[in-house]
């Protein structure tokens, strides 16, 4: 049985899904936080159970800890149980297009220890494009038992971040503005020509790798297959 733990194309995952398997549609709006699931409601991929940055995969906002930031372990275990995900479960996630949300479940999955999850390669416009199945209204899955097994190297404390601030050799990695967002300050050099946007799940380690899952710019659209191995110069 093959199992999948980065991309799944659409063609393999219409021939091989199978009922255990768990789909997630991860669509989400920053600016209209209801819309994703108002798009799940409307049409979807069979089987597929929702899940929301802001509602699910986030945890309460304190006002000093960001715009969505990471759950207690417990808190999301018991999510990714309520999805109906298990240790043993092959997981698929998608959103609207590249992944730039559904790799938070992707991210927060590996973060508990779970391996078999993978990111659909076109998400949801190239399954539509294809002109596959789809079906409408709230579906759930019973409820699983998840055991988190945490990675602590996959996340950076605010403490450690601080102090390498200046320090050449750390690799900012924040994904390109959306069009229209305001300009902010790098957080290394306080450059405003630098960064804008907001910072989202960063990961400041040294010679860190940019994130899967976003696409640079001389990527095709509708692509999720690259990967840069060195930091672009304006990091």
């Amino acid at each position: 049985m093959t199992t999948y733990t980065a991309l799944i194309s659409t063609a393999a995952l219409a021939a091989e899904a199978r009922p255990d398997w768990v789909i997630a549609d991860c669509r989400f709006d920053l600016g209209n936080e209801g819309w994703g699931h108002e798009q799940y409601l409307l049409s979807h991929i069979p089987g597929a159970v929702y899940a929301s940055l802001s509602g699910d995969l986030a945890g309460p906002r304190t006002g000093t800890n960001g715009r969505h930031p990471l759950p207690a372990v417990d808190a999301l275990a018991a999510t990714f149980g309520r999805l109906g995900i298990a240790n043993t479960s092959q997981v698929v996630v998608y959103d609207q297009s590249v992944g730039l949300h559904a790799s938070r479940l992707w991210w927060s999955l590996r973060y508990l220890g779970h391996q078999t999850v993978a990111l659909l390669d076109g998400g949801w416009a190239k399954w539509m494009s294809e002109g596959r199945p789809v079906t409408s209204g709230e579906e759930a899955r019973a409820a699983a038992s998840f055991a988190p097994a945490p990675r602590p190297r996959m996340v950076t404390p605010i403490a450690d971040v601080q102090a390498r601030m200046g320090d050449g050799r750390v690799y900012w990695s924040m994904p390109a503005a959306p069009t229209g967002s305001r300009a902010g300050p790098n957080p290394s050099t306080g450059s405003r020509d630098t960064f804008r946007g907001r910072a989202t799940t960063t990961t400041c380690r040294i010679r860190v790798r940019r994130a899967r899952f976003f696409r640079p710019a001389n990527c095709a659209p509708g692509s999720t297959r690259c990967w840069a191995t060195t930091p672009p110069a304006t990091w």
